[in-house]
C-alpha cells in the first residue's frame, strides 16, 4: 500500500504541472478533483480491507490449515468427490437431515452480518466517496466540469495502483 501511495503522489506531482502548462482551467480543475478523490477512495478501501483481513486473522476466523489445494476447493467446494465420501451407502433421509443441520450451523446472525459489513461502512471510506460526489457536484455547479478529463482522472489512479501492486508482487 505504501508503494501505491508513493506512485499516486509522484504521478500527481508530474501530471498537475503538465496540465497547468498545457490545458485550460476547466480541464485542470476536473482532472485535479477527480484524481485526488479517486485516489482517496482507493487508499481508504485498501486500508479498510487490510484492517478487516488483519482482524479476521487475529480472531482466527480464517482457516489457513486447509490441506486441499486451491483447484480442489474450486472444483469440489463441498467435498462431494472425495474418496472418503460414503454418502452413497446412507439413506436419503439421513443425508437431508445432515445437510439441514449443517446449513443451520452455517447460518449467520444479524450481529455477524453487521460485524462483517463494518469495514464497508467506515468513516474514512464514506468520507472519500462523499468527497468524490461533492467534487463532481462542485465542478458541475461552477461550470468547470470537463467530463472527459474527469473520467480519465478517475481511471488513472486505478491503473497506477494495479501497476504498483503487480510490480510489488513480482518482487
Amino acid at each position: 500500500m505504501k508503494r501505491a501511495l508513493i506512485t499516486l503522489s509522484i504521478s500527481l506531482c508530474i501530471l498537475l504541472p503538465a496540465l497547468y502548462l498545457f490545458s485550460r482551467e476547466e480541464e485542470l480543475y476536473s482532472f485535479a478533483i477527480g484524481y485526488i478523490s479517486s485516489s482517496l477512495v482507493l487508499l481508504a478501501s485498501f486500508r479498510n480491507y487490510a484492517k478487516a483481513v488483519q482482524a479476521r486473522l487475529e480472531a482466527g476466523v480464517v482457516d489457513i490449515s486447509d490441506d486441499r489445494d486451491t483447484i480442489d476447493r474450486l472444483e469440489d467446494p463441498y467435498g462431494l468427490y472425495e474418496e472418503e465420501n460414503d454418502d452413497e451407502e446412507k439413506d436419503i433421509r439421513e443425508i437431508i437431515k445432515k445437510e439441514k443441520a449443517l446449513m443451520k450451523r452455517k447460518r449467520r446472525s444479524l450481529i455477524r452480518v453487521l460485524a462483517d459489513a463494518s469495514p464497508a461502512l467506515s468513516i474514512l471510506r464514506l468520507g472519500a466517496y462523499l468527497l468524490l460526489i461533492g467534487g463532481f457536484f462542485y465542478l458541475n455547479k461552477t461550470g468547470r466540469l470537463d467530463i472527459l478529463h474527469y473520467l480519465i482522472s478517475l481511471f488513472i489512479p486505478v491503473l497506477l495502483t494495479v501497476w504498483s501492486l503487480m510490480a510489488e508482487a513480482k518482487e
